[in-house]
């Protein structure tokens, strides 16, 4: 059941605490409602979906967002849902044969301390944690935001309008909010030349061990045997598609056009997984790149406003630290205005660093060229 929203609450300024509406309600969503339903603000969290979703893969808790898993009194919770990273990836040819290892475990994390674990299982830990009293309505869309100095009025499918003092954008790359109240998606982000598409579960790959890559030109197909489930990646080097990335069905039948002429090692297989999967995710290997996260009293956290791309392994970890920066800059500063100031100044290097890092290892694991291919293998061969 839902709150009713006063007209306008008590704002900052005079030292009583706000109501604020958080869209979104994955890894940043839960990490807002955590840290600012415990700083006693009234939190309205809204999400698209009918319930909180599921899928996704193995994701990193690194470095920065360590602390911030500590503070907010999740990081035991965390450490004890570790699952162990697959050491060695093996890089095969068609018939199946390794043609080169690398040994990842020196190399792939910022420091021993960092944890990998299940995205879904994150997010059950950052659930279990929100205040009791932060309200979750599912199935809600939000259509619009319309601001005075003092509140932003939300608009939605059909729902009556309500007043907040702020507003959270925190729902993902294809941010509605962002559209909103920034501006155009192509305006802020920035393809960076791939696409992915994942399976968790994919079982007729089972049979596999470790972690184990494929390539063609410009393709590559992994798997993730011991995930703890085997988890199959296709991803291919494209130029920027129009497609609609709320069609599942459309996103897979990119993926099997993709691969439609492959057929060595397991990718028959792989392909059999995309058709059948009911869990599918795809999406752009992309950056978010804005100047600024806030417009008057709407700001953005994690991949809305600053998506480092999948395979920067940081957009987890920028959703935390940017949620807990973002509730500790209003309870220190005397206005909103000032506080969403200081928290991009805390956030920006964090995001220049994590987004630095995202075409790191993009052209070793899938190559353009053959040629590109065969002297990544040479290099990993031993």
């Amino acid at each position: 059941m839902s709150r009713c929203v006063s007209p306008l609450a008590g704002s900052e300024e005079d030292g009583r605490l706000m109501d604020i509406l958080v869209v979104g309600g994955s890894i940043a969503g839960l990490s807002a409602a955590v840290v600012l339903g415990a700083q006693g603000h009234r939190v309205t969290v809204i999400e698209q979906a009918a319930g909180r979703r599921s899928g996704g893969v193995a994701i990193d808790v690194r470095g920065r967002a360590l602390e911030t898993a500590r503070a907010m009194g999740v990081l035991d919770d965390i450490h004890a849902s570790r699952i162990t990273a697959n050491a060695v990836w093996n890089f095969v040819d068609s018939e199946g044969s390794v043609q080169g290892s690398w040994h990842i475990a020196d190399e792939l994390y910022d420091s021993p301390d960092d944890i990998e674990l299940l995205r879904d299982r994150l997010a059950e830990i950052l659930a279990a944690r929100v205040p009791r009293d932060v309200v979750f309505r599912y199935d809600e869309t939000l259509t619009g935001l319309t601001q005075d100095a003092t509140s932003v009025t939300a608009s939605y499918a059909g729902r009556a309008p309500e007043r907040f003092d702020l507003v959270v954008g925190a729902d993902g790359l294809h941010s509605t909010v962002r559209r909103i109240a920034f501006g155009p998606e192509r305006d802020f982000l920035h393809h960076l030349g791939s696409y992915v598409g994942l399976v968790r579960g994919a079982h007729r790959l089972a049979d596999l061990s470790g972690m184990q890559i494929y390539n063609v030109p410009g393709r590559v197909l992994s798997v993730a045997a011991d995930n703890p489930e085997p988890v199959a990646m296709l991803a291919f080097r494209s130029p920027w598609l129009d497609y609609d990335f709320r069609d599942t069905e459309a996103q897979k039948r990119l993926v099997l056009e993709a691969f439609d002429d492959v057929s060595g090692w397991r990718v028959p297989d792989a392909l059999a997984e995309v058709r059948a999967c009911d869990n599918f995710y795809f999406d752009s290997i992309a950056q978010v790149r804005m100047p600024g996260w806030s417009s008057g009293r709407v700001v953005l956290v994690g991949d809305s406003g600053y998506g480092p791309s999948f395979f920067s392994g940081m957009g987890s970890s920028l959703a935390m630290i940017g949620a807990e920066l973002l509730a500790a800059a209003l309870a220190e500063e005397t206005s909103v205005e000032k506080a969403l100031r200081r928290y991009e100044r805390q956030m920006r290097p964090h995001v220049d660093d994590a987004q630095s890092m995202a075409l790191d290892g993009m052209d070793w694991l899938f190559p353009e060229t053959q040629e590109g291919i065969d002297e990544r293998n040479a290099a990993w061969r031993k």
